[in-house]
């Protein structure tokens, strides 16, 4: 378990990064607890590789998906994968529980196709249903972190073993994207699996939420944002672009403004410690 906290002229908090047990490891990327209170009114946050689920200790969390209406989220939210940006209202106190679940592991919990929730984000009582508030409760009454991320645990664990299986094909197309990071020729991957390209996308999209090749290129995406987020002097755009297989420092560009809306120039600017890519 690791601890960050922060301050400055946008706000103070408190981070808790934790791992799942042993078991959960190849289907639960990381827990993050947190308490913040900012001084901004809005974030960004881009296309990512993984399902987040939310659980709100606070008052309702505040979604604004890219062209839709705001949404208000009590007990907290399942955001499938996206192909576009979405802006998070941010402003004044926030409290909760933020678990990054694999695609695989995500439509394993949710026991359900992430086709339908492809750049949405759902009420967590939507996908869960009646259970949603009970487990929301025993977490909020545990007394700290340590004991909420053995709770989600047990509660993970049940549902995914309780799952039905993700096909195969699917599975392991996933698989070797993520260990590629994205640098999978789809055609040649279907082949290899057996099946064509037609019926691997249809299948893997309707299963986590994205066609394999779109999913390819935002793993690609999310390889820089996670270097421009560690380095420690701007970087070359056109040395990012050459190490992460871009024709050029122009493609780059093209593929941030599709699925960030902004520059990797803008992305820079407005990047925050603790607080991602604040919008206003």
């Amino acid at each position: 378990m690791r601890t960050e906290t922060f301050s400055g002229e946008l706000g103070e908090g408190r981070m808790v990064f934790a791992a799942p047990a042993p078991a959960l490891r190849r289907h639960v990327v990381r827990y993050l607890g947190y308490a913040e209170r900012t001084r901004f009114t809005r974030r960004r946050e881009a296309p990512g590789a993984t399902v987040p689920l939310i659980i709100n200790f606070g008052s309702p969390l505040v979604l604004r998906p890219s062209g839709g209406a705001p949404q208000r989220f009590g007990l907290g939210l399942v955001a499938g994968l996206a192909d576009r940006v979405g802006i998070v209202d941010s402003g004044g106190e926030q409290t909760g529980l933020q678990i990054d679940l694999t695609p695989l592991a995500a439509r394993l919990f949710l026991d359900m196709p992430m086709g339908g929730l492809t750049n949405q984000a759902v009420p967590l009582e939507d996908v869960l249903g009646r259970g949603a508030a009970p487990v929301v409760d025993r977490l909020r009454a545990l007394p700290g972190w340590p004991e909420r991320f053995a709770l989600l645990d047990e509660v993970i664990g049940a549902r995914i073993a309780a799952a039905r299986a993700v096909p195969p094909a699917v599975a392991e197309a996933w698989r070797r994207l993520h260990r590629a990071g994205g640098a999978v020729p789809i055609a040649a991957l279907a082949a290899d699996l057996g099946c064509n390209r037609s019926h691997l996308s249809g299948a893997f999209r309707h299963h986590l939420g994205l066609p394999p090749k779109t999913f390819a290129r935002v793993l690609r995406f999310r390889a820089v944002v996670t270097d421009l987020a560690r380095a420690r002097t701007r970087p070359l755009l056109a040395d990012l672009a050459a190490r992460h297989g871009y024709a050029d420092q122009a493609h780059l560009n093209r593929d941030f403004l599709e699925f960030a809306g902004i520059t990797p120039t803008d992305h820079l600017r407005r990047s925050a410690s603790g607080h991602g890519v604040v919008d206003g």
